[in-house]
């Protein structure tokens, strides 16, 4: 288990827009070069170790990356150290202790998922105490995401956003640090609109329909990053097809040195999620028990006919509120 490269990019810059819309991180190279490597500075103590070698992709993020990430260079608090000015931090090279040192137990793409870990859990050499905690289902953020997306898919007009949903995005963004004077930047960025209009190249985003909606993608994607809502939400977004096709890519665990532990490599070409894979299959054993029962669309050889076709499109549309709903239309059919 361990997040991926894509994952690491797909946080916001500490200005609280996507890095590859950044205009700070685009006039300065920083998003192309986001790959190569520079040294850390006693100005980034808190997050990464002071003298360490990192990819530029580490620097200038906004505090979820780096509370929900441990990486090569990064520091880690909690594992029997707490002090602020004397943390842990991940050694993530092949050989070394965060790294690829034993053959196993090791993060194949050079993240860890720093978010999902207590920090009272204390692993040495010698011993190992480890807690077990609550871990959330739903929480106030993930209920503020899903009414500000209900609210701007209710919405008539594509210029017709509702204040309500800036309000919400809001409340998600300055919990987590994204807010005025949090991060040196003297403008009130918990507001959407106010951070596009001064950070990125696409500034209008914010107030059409469409581009709050990939906004709010976004903020769940980051907002939620490790808790296990991003599979459902690709899903009912009609995403998956794209998003879950893709290459998993992270960096070169098995090297030695900066020169050849950052370079991006791909890890595993998944099969491709086509549009059968938004549903899920009938038991073969109930279609034996119900012979009214019609196997979903396209999860059988033979050519489906023309209920299983009108199943799937009403499914796609959002009419097709859940399987036990298909399975009653199907008897009726």
């Amino acid at each position: 288990y361990a997040p991926t490269l894509e994952t690491a990019e797909q946080f916001y810059s500490k200005n609280g827009v996507p890095i590859d819309e950044d205009k700070e991180w685009l006039t300065r190279g920083n998003y192309d070069n986001r790959y190569t490597t520079r040294q850390v500075t006693s100005a980034d103590k808190y997050n990464m170790r002071t003298g360490w070698t990192t990819a530029v992709l580490h620097f200038n993020r906004e505090p979820r990356f780096y509370g929900s990430l441990g990486f090569d260079g990064s520091t880690w608090y909690g594992n029997g150290r707490t002090d602020v000015n004397d943390l842990n931090y991940v050694d993530g090279k092949y050989g070394r202790n965060s790294g690829n040192k034993w053959g196993f137990n090791y993060s194949i793409t050079g993240y860890f998922a720093k978010k999902v870990v207590y920090y009272q859990n204390a692993i040495t050499q010698s011993s190992q105490v480890v807690y077990e905690y609550p871990f959330p289902i739903i929480r106030l953020g993930d209920l503020y995401l899903m009414y500000a997306e209900s609210l701007n898919e209710a919405a008539e007009g594509d210029n017709n956003v509702p204040e309500e949903v800036y309000t919400y995005l809001r409340k998600v963004r300055e919990r987590s640090g994204l807010k005025k004077g949090v991060l040196g930047q003297t403008e009130d960025i918990g507001d959407v609109r106010v951070a596009w209009e001064k950070y990125s190249n696409d500034p209008t985003k914010p107030k059409t329909k469409d581009g709050i909606r990939s906004i709010i993608k976004q903020e769940r994607k980051i907002e939620l990053a490790l808790e296990g809502h991003q599979y459902n939400d690709l899903r009912r977004w009609k995403d998956a097809s794209k998003e879950l096709s893709k290459s998993i890519k992270g960096w070169n665990v098995q090297g030695e040195i900066e020169e050849d532990f950052y370079k991006v490599t791909t890890l595993f070409v998944p099969r491709a999620f086509t549009t059968k894979d938004y549903l899920w299959p009938i038991k073969k054993q109930d279609l034996q028990v119900d012979d009214k029962l019609i196997q979903t669309y396209r999860q059988q050889k033979k050519t489906a006919n023309s209920t299983q076709k009108k199943n799937l499109i009403l499914y796609m549309d959002g009419m097709c509120g859940s399987i036990a709903t298909q399975l009653r239309r199907c008897r009726n059919s």
